[in-house]
């Protein structure tokens, strides 16, 4: 993997508390279990999905008209697609700033979006 287990943890923190705000929602999160409840949100969908590899978190458009509409989902198989997309020139620069550490919400959204939707697709 291109990215560290900590630094796809990092940038999915970075997402999901603030940098993807503006277009993601998670509709059920009933598939976490129910243990983990004292976690923080993201910290229960990262152990979980590497906890289960085959468990997928359905993510859909906060701001579109259906809000049911499903963008893709948060799993396992979409984060080692994710990262190989990590690997082609188009995407290095988000691998320059997370290794440089100089990520920030942007780089956060950016990853995001390529697990669940396979590319770039708001901003």
């Amino acid at each position: 993997m291109i990215l560290t287990k900590e630094e796809i943890l990092n940038q999915l923190c970075s997402a999901i508390e603030g940098g993807s705000n503006e277009w993601y929602n998670f509709h059920d999160l009933s598939m976490l279990p129910k243990e983990s409840k004292g976690q923080p949100l993201v910290m229960r969908i990262f152990d979980a999905i590497y906890a289960n590899k085959k468990l997928e978190i359905p993510v859909s458009d906060v701001e579109g008209e259906d809000d049911d509409e499903i963008l893709g989902v948060l799993s396992y198989a979409n984060l080692q697609r994710a990262d190989k997309l990590l690997g082609t020139e188009q995407y290095k620069w988000i691998v320059r700033d997370v290794k440089g550490e100089n990520d920030d919400a942007n780089t956060g959204d950016a990853f995001f979006q390529l697990v669940v939707m396979g590319e770039l697709v708001y901003g």
